[in-house]
């Protein structure tokens, strides 16, 4: 729940955030106005057991998923995503454009949709700013689950 002496703010600072990817209720009243809203199908989706599980969302953007399976019951979540747009897969016609319009599609601070969010969510999630390609046991360890949300269709070559 917002706290009672900053739901003025908290609505100020989501609406203030440049981009959000994702739609994300984040107390009653207070909704990001994400790309995607996946609240209507979430409960749709082939949701392993999670309570109790250690769980990675890859690709998480805003967060939508990793505090889904957080407020799903995990016992802890890592999301990781890139931080610089320069590093993602992006479709050939789009990295004609150039960076200065691919800096205006993925918005400037990555992170900061997430990090808004987390706050204002009181998440323990934790987010990590690292590719799909660079994941590495050795220094996340290893998972139950793991959620790769829309992530594959951005992929050059999955």
């Amino acid at each position: 729940m917002e706290p009672a002496d900053r739901p003025t703010d908290n609505r100020r600072r989501v609406a203030d955030h440049p981009l959000w990817y994702h739609t994300i209720e984040l107390h009653p009243g207070l909704v990001t106005p994400g790309w995607f809203d996946l609240r209507p199908i979430v409960d749709g989706l082939p949701w392993p057991e999670i309570t109790g599980r250690r769980c990675l969302d890859i690709g998480t953007y805003d967060g939508y998923l990793a505090f889904e399976m957080e407020r799903r019951g995990a016992a802890e979540v890592v999301a990781v995503d890139i931080a610089d747009h320069d590093g993602w897969d992006w479709p050939v016609r789009l990295r004609a454009r150039g960076g200065a319009e691919l800096a205006r599609l993925a918005g400037a601070d990555k992170g900061a949709g997430f990090a808004l969010a987390a706050e204002i969510l009181g998440s323990k999630v934790k987010r990590h700013e690292v590719s799909i390609y660079d994941l590495d046991p050795a220094e996340l360890g290893t998972f139950d689950v793991v959620i790769c949300g829309s992530l594959l269709l951005h992929l050059r070559d999955p």
